[in-house]
């Protein structure tokens, strides 16, 4: 009996100590994910960042009922394309191309599609305009604040372009820098010549 009972104080010392063991295991790993999910998502939003830097604020939008695109004229120039500012500011989201880039979009071959938009916070974004799966240019802006494709209906955020639910949410509109100089937006043709579709 009294062997019974010096043993057991033994056996439970040592489940406890096992116990703190895992316990400290846990909470050694739940501290790792967390600090890599930080540093994930600090290289992220430096990323982010870094391709947005150009961005131009032209004030905040409301965004009550659908938006379609508009067509702006473009052309080429001095190695850049360029559109009118104005046409995007009165229109919210348009569409032009750029001819030096053909692309393959099924049955033939087309300019490369592009569209520039002001999103709720007011940052001009210029983007190659295709949502690459189902190989659509078309796209419009939505009450919730979304860039949803014409054909598909992928929904895409407005502010990042990244997807948000739909068939194609890993291929959204690719982004592109700007410069804005006397009333045009102007994108180098370095920017976008050797684009190509991503799939």
């Amino acid at each position: 009996m009294k062997e019974k009972e010096h043993h057991q104080p033994a056996k439970r010392d040592q489940f406890l100590k096992n116990q703190k063991k895992s316990y400290k295991r846990e909470i050694i790993i739940s501290i790792v994910v967390v600090v890599a999910l930080m540093t994930l998502m600090a290289v992220s939003k430096l990323e982010k960042n870094a391709r947005n830097s150009n961005r131009v604020n032209l004030g905040t939008q409301d965004y009550f009922w659908n938006i379609k695109m508009k067509k702006a004229n473009s052309k080429v120039s001095g190695g850049r394309l360029s559109f009118d500012l104005a046409k995007v500011k009165k229109n919210k989201i348009v569409y032009f191309s750029y001819p030096k880039n053909q692309i393959d979009i099924g049955a033939e071959k087309q300019a490369l599609p592009m569209l520039a938009y002001i999103e709720p916070d007011g940052e001009l974004i210029t983007a190659v305009s295709m949502c690459e799966p189902c190989k659509s240019s078309k796209f419009h802006i939505e009450p919730d604040e979304t860039l949803t494709c014409d054909t598909c209906n992928t929904k895409y955020d407005i502010q990042t372009l990244e997807g948000i639910k739909g068939q194609c949410v890993d291929y959204p509109p690719d982004e592109v820098n700007y410069k804005i100089t006397s009333g045009k937006v102007l994108i180098d043709e370095a920017e976008i010549i050797n684009w190509k579709t991503r799939l």
